[in-house]
This record gives C-alpha cells, sequence and structure tokens, in this order.
C-alpha cells in the first residue's frame, strides 16, 4: 500500500501514541496519531479523511455492525474509538458501490472512569457491543447505545457484566480495587487479565 505523503508526514509528528490497520469492509486503511484519525481509500491512495475531533490520545478503534433500528439506514457501521478518559461512538456512512464514506460525530460518548480499553467485541445479530482494559483484571463490560434519551437512561453508557450493578457505577472503583489488588496475597489472581473476548 503507498502512503501518501501527506499521511507521511502526519505521523512524523506522533508525540505519544500511534497505530494502524485496514478496515477491509469499509476499503479503508486507518491510522491514529494521539488524537488524529486518517482513514485513507485503499482504491485511490490519494484520497484520505482525518477526524480530529477527539480531544485525547486514540488508545484503540473498532468497526462494528449497529444496532437495527437505533440510526438511519444510511449508517451502516460504527466506529468505537476509546481513550485513556472515554469511548467515542461514530457513525459511518458507506457506499460499496461508489466507494463513498461519511463519518458522522453521534454525541454518543461514556467514561470509561480509568480503565484502559484494550479489545472490543461486537455480536452483530443484536448490535451488542463488550470490551474488556488492561488492568481491570477478569472483567467484562458492555458498551449500551440507544437512540433516545430519558432522566434514567442515557443515550451511551456502559454496565460491569461480571461484577455488582452497585460498584460498576462507582466512579474509580476499578483504580480501587487495582490497588486493593495489589496488596492481596496472592500474586497470582491481582495479574490475570482477560486476552481474547469472542462471541458465537
Amino acid at each position: 500500500i503507498d502512503i501518501p505523503d501527506e499521511i507521511l508526514k502526519e505521523y512524523n509528528k506522533v508525540e505519544t501514541v500511534s497505530n494502524m490497520g485496514i478496515f477491509s469492509e469499509i476499503s479503508r486503511a486507518w491510522v491514529t496519531i494521539d488524537n488524529k484519525l486518517i482513514l485513507w481509500n485503499l482504491k485511490k491512495t490519494l484520497e484520505f479523511q482525518t477526524f480530529e475531533d477527539i480531544q485525547n490520545t486514540i488508545l484503540k478503534i473498532e468497526l462494528v455492525k449497529p444496532k437495527p433500528k437505533t440510526f438511519t439506514e444510511s449508517i451502516n457501521y460504527l466506529l468505537l474509538i476509546s481513550t485513556p478518559f472515554d469511548i467515542h461512538i461514530l457513525g459511518v456512512a458507506y457506499s460499496s458501490k461508489t466507494n463513498d464514506l461519511e463519518l458522522y460525530n453521534t454525541g454518543m460518548v461514556v467514561s470509561t472512569h480509568g480503565l484502559s480499553v484494550d479489545q472490543f467485541i461486537s455480536f452483530e445479530n443484536t448490535g451488542q457491543i463488550f470490551f474488556t482494559g488492561s488492568g481491570d483484571g477478569l472483567h467484562i463490560w458492555e458498551l449500551q447505545y440507544s437512540n433516545s434519551e430519558d432522566w434514567l437512561n442515557k443515550k451511551c453508557n456502559k454496565r460491569c457484566l461480571t461484577r455488582s450493578a452497585v460498584s460498576s457505577l462507582v466512579p474509580g472503583s476499578s483504580i480501587i480495587n487495582s490497588i486493593a489488588n495489589y496488596f492481596a496475597e496472592d500474586e497470582s489472581s491481582s495479574n490475570e487479565t482477560v486476552i481474547q473476548l469472542s462471541v458465537d
């Protein structure tokens, strides 16, 4: 793949974190440079888009299918972006006929309370999204989102599937658990982490 000169120049400006990969479903390669996301067209390598609405360093991105009837029909993918502080959900409208791509900032953001998200996985039949984070032991989280909001439910939130409901809502509880695990007698149990999630 020929990387455009403009992207190479941006890549040389990296200060903290940079990652890259390919989303074959939308015929795009991607690069994250600190808080900037660059998507370039694999069929027209001089054509690329830059997304700079994220304020913090991008740690992980993933392309998933959305839940049915949550967005307009033109939104056929979601782009999940995690930073040290939050997870953002972007809408992706991609046409395989024209190879055109549009990114939409949905405004859906959820705080991670210090959890460093290291993997996302989606169950395409339902659009459910699950994730884990380094330093959070064996806990598995679900990223929940909807197209409506009321005083009890936000459009976007997270729920820990492996700990009590109260502790998953308390800010910084993962930090407290990490400190408690550090002082635990059995060091092998405190170092356990989820290596890979799979949905079948």
